[in-house]
């Protein structure tokens, strides 16, 4: 018997036109479905990047649910909300519990969808899970029992009725005191205390989690075993490959990392689904179904001591090995190039160098300049203030100045910008 787990596809198509990579990342799962004959699949919440989706994204979801459901050696699609999914949908409800409206008819998108799925025949009706409620639901797989951890209500199953001689299935949407303290995130103590711990799932239980895009696994006291299975491709910035030109004994290198949270510097991880193959016995195998790239994020970093000419023969070098490496993706990249301003005039050139290894134009390429130079010094707050006093001077020295006429003078500009 096989179970598979995804989570935080996050589908998107709004200032960045992503609709084929995502369009192909969805498929994907489909024919992994397919191929690994799956008896079941858990889809542990955010599978919208917002929570009011636009037609393009409502077309990829839907489609998306419709072709899982004609995979003939599926049993049962399992769906949570998360918190993408429900976020303006919440705020909405609680407007409409002030006014002590009926909130029946004003489903999270989700909700709509599954419902709409359903209604088209009874083979359908009878492959969807939608976790609306917290509670224990059935399985049609034999000795199996899902627990649903709903945001819709709370969070709160009742587990009076679970038995841990079945294979309990808890399936969750959020951040676990147990990832906080592992990775030492900043946050409050209000809002560490809010969250809830592996405690709160039954003992021996399968916990199928989303909401953090990392693939990792934690073990409860209680023997519950904890695993939140990574987003399906990559998001963000944040996901993707980071670069940093550095001089070492004079000679430029490049540190290869990826950028998680707290700045670690790690490698990108490969997106995979999750799938559990448990034998007679109730035990199970874990097995990671690696997934394509379809976009992929890189930022490369600039670092001050480095001359141009330094950068331009590093960054050569850095895409020669990429290209080599096949580490682009097939569909989009964007690359975001973060540096100081003086290499703004440079811009074009960097531009044209990285786009020689673009296969069928699909790179994007960004610039993002983190701090002002001035030639070869960083801009002081002194000369920040000096150039305000300068502006606020002009303003009070023409009585007919405009807010939105005023401009900076070229000697301020090139006291911040470049000499």
């Amino acid at each position: 018997m096989k179970i598979a787990h995804v989570a935080d596809l996050q589908v998107k198509n709004r200032d960045k036109n992503l609709y084929l990579s995502y369009f192909n990342n969805l498929k994907e799962i489909v024919t992994k479905t397919e191929e690994n004959k799956f008896d079941a699949i858990v889809i542990a919440g955010d599978l919208f990047e917002f929570a009011t989706p636009n037609e393009s994204e409502r077309k990829l979801i839907y489609n998306f649910i419709v072709d899982l459901v004609k995979v003939s050696t599926l049993k049962e699609i399992v769906i949570i909300s998360g918190n993408h999914d429900l976020e303006k949908y919440k705020k909405k409800q609680q407007k409409i519990d002030a006014f002590e409206s009926d909130v029946n008819n004003n489903l999270p998108v989700l909700g709509v969808f599954t419902d709409m799925i359903k209604s088209i025949n009874q083979e359908f009706d009878n492959k969807i899970i939608y976790m609306k409620d917290s509670k224990v639901y059935d399985s049609k797989l034999p000795n199996v029992k899902y627990i649903g951890y709903s945001l819709e209500d709370g969070c709160n199953p009742d587990l009076s009725s679970v038995d841990d001689k079945n294979i309990n299935i808890c399936v969750y949407h959020g951040m676990i005191k147990e990832y906080v303290d592992s990775v030492k995130l900043p946050i409050k103590n209000s809002v560490y205390e809010s969250l809830d711990s592996l405690e709160v799932f039954p003992q021996n239980s399968i916990v199928m989690a989303g909401d953090i895009h990392q693939q990792l696994k934690y073990e409860g006291l209680n023997g519950c075993t904890f695993y939140y299975s990574g987003s399906t491709q990559q998001h963000t910035h944040n996901e993707g490959y980071f670069f940093k030109t550095q001089k070492i004994d004079d000679k430029v290198s490049h540190k290869v990392s990826l950028t998680k949270y707290l700045n670690e510097l790690q490698e990108a991880e490969a997106k995979a689904i999750f799938c559990y193959e448990f034998d007679d016995n109730k035990e199970y195998n874990l097995e990671k179904i690696q997934l394509k790239d379809f976009v992929k994020y890189f930022t490369i970093e600039l670092t001050e001591d480095c001359s141009y000419t330094e950068v331009f023969d590093s960054l050569r070098e850095l895409f020669i090995v990429l290209d080599a490496d096949s580490c682009f993706a097939e569909t989009q990249n964007y690359i975001k190039i973060k540096s100081l301003t003086k290499f703004v005039k440079e811009e074009h050139k960097l531009f044209d160098l990285i786009n020689e290894y673009s296969k069928n134009n699909n790179f994007n390429i960004s610039f993002e300049y983190e701090k002002i130079s001035s030639g070869s010094n960083i801009v002081t707050n002194e000369t920040v203030k000096e150039v305000v006093k300068d502006v606020v001077k002009s303003i009070t020295d023409e009585e007919s100045s405009d807010i939105d006429e005023i401009t900076l003078s070229r000697e301020n500009i090139d006291k911040l910008i470049l000499k």
